[in-house]
């Protein structure tokens, strides 16, 4: 976990419980679990455990992921993006808060140009073949 965020609090199997349990119900349908907006990785590296194929996409946390996918040893079941998903490929500009970067956000009013963050098109980035056997 990083120094001085909230990293800890998405580790914690009780963090999302609810959600994780759905989640759980359904594993003997789950082929391939996409991740947006994936944080460190948690629910990823949780279900490529279990030998399930997940596609990430994680614009501000990146790096968190890749180094939780690496010590978690699931980076052959794992397709990690540095970028974040939308209706049309963008650059925009992230506020990434640097404590609670789960509580980062699209800044669409800042016009400076520094956009930092490239947005993919949703359909062109995940697996063609996970969304056609929906």
């Amino acid at each position: 976990m990083r120094p001085n965020t909230t990293d800890f609090q998405f580790v914690n199997y009780t963090y999302e419980k609810a959600v994780k349990i759905y989640i759980e119900q359904q594993l003997p349908a789950v082929h391939h679990f996409i991740d947006i907006g994936a944080c460190i990785g948690e629910y990823c590296v949780w279900l490529a455990g279990k030998g399930i194929p997940c596609t990430a996409f994680e614009p501000v946390n990146y790096l968190g992921a890749e180094e939780n996918i690496r010590l978690n040893n699931v980076g052959a079941k794992v397709d990690l993006h540095r970028c974040g998903l939308g209706s049309q490929k963008a650059k925009v500009y992230f506020n990434a808060l640097t404590t609670v970067t789960g509580s980062s956000r699209i800044d669409r009013d800042r016009n400076d140009g520094k956009a930092n963050i490239h947005i993919g098109f949703t359909w062109q980035m995940c697996p063609v073949k996970v969304i056609q056997n929906r």
